[in-house]
């Protein structure tokens, strides 16, 4: 089974698997979802692959915490990695010049995410996400920056992720998903759909502002 394969098997095994968690454990999600919100300032990095090499994500959220079981919310998301080819500047179908072009992958994405298990100092939840957003080649000619076509696409993300608290106010985890485009990538025909693999630090800053005197409200569902 090559890594594309086993990418489409990981994402249908964690899509079932958020399915019948969701469907066995409604009620916590339901209960959390009556509780008053606080407020989600995130920022999260997702290690994976794009045209066969490594590539890193990295995402801004806002949104809306409810009880730390149910967040919500929105965020943009960009790729990090340096990741290049080369462009043929042609004449009536002769080459001129060769160039290398930087690829730029960039987009708004909805984001809900469930905590399925929390006891001790374990957690574990399932984030979902949908994207919508460019992708392009960026490269310089004539000194100026020039930018490809810019091709509209749709991503879905989705990925079973845990963390260990340690000390109070620190956690660490790890994560395993998948990412797949559904649609786009026409005109660039580089390969988008991957696993993806999270390492995080995670910092309980909602816990140290309350331990400052701060109001829950003010407290609550920061990272």
């Amino acid at each position: 089974m090559n890594r594309q394969n086993a990418g489409h098997f990981l994402f249908i095994i964690l899509l079932f698997y958020s399915f019948l968690v969701s469907s066995q454990q409604f009620d916590p999600a339901r209960l959390s979802l009556k509780e008053k919100p606080g407020l989600l300032l995130k920022l999260d990095t997702r290690n994976s692959f794009v045209a066969n090499r490594s590539a890193r994500i990295t995402g801004v959220k806002v949104g809306l915490n409810f009880d730390n079981v149910v967040k919500i919310g929105a965020g943009y998301n960009w790729l990090k990695s340096d990741i290049s080819k080369d462009l043929y500047i042609a004449d009536s179908h002769v080459i001129l010049d060769t160039i290398s072009a930087r690829l730029k992958f960039r987009y708004l994405s909805y984001f809900a995410e469930y905590a399925f298990y929390r006891k001790g100092n374990w957690e574990f939840v399932i984030p979902v996400q949908l994207g919508f957003g460019n992708i392009f080649y960026q490269y310089d000619l004539a000194a100026s920056e020039r930018n490809t076509k810019k091709q509209f696409s749709v991503i879905y993300e989705t990925n079973l992720s845990g963390h260990y608290r340690f000390l109070k106010y620190f956690g660490i985890g790890v994560g395993i998903g998948y990412r797949i485009m559904l649609f786009g990538n026409k005109t660039h025909n580089t390969n988008f759909n991957s696993p993806i693999y999270i390492l995080k630090l995670k910092v309980f800053l909602g816990d140290l502002a309350k331990d400052l005197g701060l109001t829950k409200e003010k407290a609550m569902g920061i990272l």
